[in-house]
């Protein structure tokens, strides 16, 4: 069962608002350290994070998380949130295992094109990175 986790957005958007800050937003990011099939709903961990402009400090008490790094396998998926089970299990049983790649220890995350504020469910567009070990030679 995929589980979406939203009470770190609500604490994101409620820092932004009160502080007004969203014009400086570039853009959201959902990271995620569990899989939501092996992992309880109630342990599972995430950050979720708004791109800032360069001259803007960080508010507290969000704190700074850095993510990339490394080569990724990117996923583009268009449509309701609903799908994103369907998406990671089309990377990570399908994809990967064909790939001959390995995951890297980093977390999976997600960066989303667009808002479900103003944008219908079919129409959001979000990027789905999975980072990877670098190639072997050989």
């Amino acid at each position: 069962m995929w589980v979406p986790i939203s009470k770190s957005y609500e604490k994101v958007a409620v820092v932004f608002t009160t502080r007004d800050l969203w014009n400086n937003a570039r853009g959201m990011v959902g990271i995620y350290y569990d899989d939501p099939s092996t992992v309880p709903e109630a342990e599972l961990r995430s950050h979720d994070a708004v791109g800032l402009a360069d001259d803007v400090a960080i508010p507290g008490p969000l704190e700074e998380v850095l993510i990339g790094g490394s080569e990724s396998a990117v996923l583009i998926m268009k449509g309701a949130y609903t799908g994103l089970q369907q998406a990671y299990e089309w990377l990570y049983v399908q994809w990967l295992p064909q790939s001959g790649r390995m995951l890297a220890d980093q977390p999976s995350y997600e960066v989303y094109l667009n808002s479900p504020i103003d944008t219908a469910p079919a129409d959001l567009l979000m990027q789905i990175y999975v980072p990877l070990q670098p190639k072997t030679t050989g």
